[in-house]
C-alpha cells in the first residue's frame, strides 16, 4: 500500500471514529414524529447511521403492528430510537421525552381504564368488608385532585423511583418469597 493511500485510510478511519464517537443531536426534533426525527437525523448523521436506523424503524414498526398496538408508528419510533442509541450515543431534549410519553399514554379514556385496573388490583389486598367504603374514599379523593396543579408539576427522578418501589412492594405484600424473587428478577430484566 502506497504511503498515500495509508495516510488517506487512516484520515478517513480517525473521522469516522470521531464522527461516530459523538453525540447525535436530536435536541432541536420539533415533535415526537417519524419525519422530524429524520430531518434531524439526515442532518447529524452518516449514511451507515442513517441505514441502520430505518432498518430498526421497519423491524420495530412492523412489530407493533403485527401485535397490534396502538399507534404503531409512534411505538416503532420509540423502540427504535432506543435500540440506535445502544450502537451511537443520542441527545434527546426533555421535552420530546415527556412528548413521546405521553403520546405513548394513549387517549384518556385508556389510561383512566389502565389505571382503575391498577387501582382494582391494589385494593384487592383490601377485605371485602372495607373494599367499598375505601373506594369510595378514594374516588371522593381523586375528585378533589386540581388538574392545574398536576399539569405544572415536575416529580423529581428520586421520587418516581420512591413510587415506582413502593408499587412493587404494595403489590407483592404477602406473597411466596420465591414468588416475590421470580417477580423481582422478571421486573429488573424487562427494566
Amino acid at each position: 500500500m502506497k504511503t498515500s493511500d495509508k495516510i488517506l485510510l487512516d484520515a478517513s478511519s480517525f473521522l469516522f471514529k470521531t464522527q461516530s464517537s459523538k453525540d447525535i443531536d436530536l435536541t432541536n426534533v420539533d415533535n415526537f414524529s417519524y419525519s422530524a426525527v429524520m430531518r434531524q437525523l439526515y442532518k447529524n448523521c452518516n449514511e451507515e447511521q442513517l441505514k441502520l436506523f430505518l432498518k430498526l424503524y421497519l423491524e420495530l414498526f412492523n412489530a407493533a403492528v403485527s401485535a397490534d398496538l396502538q399507534k404503531p408508528d409512534v411505538v416503532g419510533l420509540q423502540n427504535a430510537l432506543v435500540e440506535f442509541s445502544r450502537h451511537y450515543p443520542i441527545k434527546i431534549s426533555k421535552s420530546l421525552i415527556k412528548s413521546a410519553s405521553i403520546t405513548e399514554l394513549g387517549s384518556p379514556e385508556d389510561i383512566g381504564h389502565y389505571l382503575a385496573n391498577v387501582v382494582n388490583f391494589i385494593m384487592n389486598k383490601i377485605s371485602d368488608e372495607k373494599r367499598n367504603k375505601s373506594k369510595v374514599s378514594l374516588k371522593s379523593k381523586l375528585l378533589t385532585l386540581n388538574p392545574n396543579d398536576l399539569s405544572s408539576k415536575n416529580m423529581p427522578n428520586s421520587a418516581a423511583i420512591g413510587q415506582a418501589i413502593s408499587f412493587i412492594k404494595n403489590t407483592l405484600y404477602n406473597h411466596n418469597p420465591d414468588f416475590i424473587r421470580r417477580v423481582l428478577d422478571s421486573t429488573i430484566r424487562r427494566i
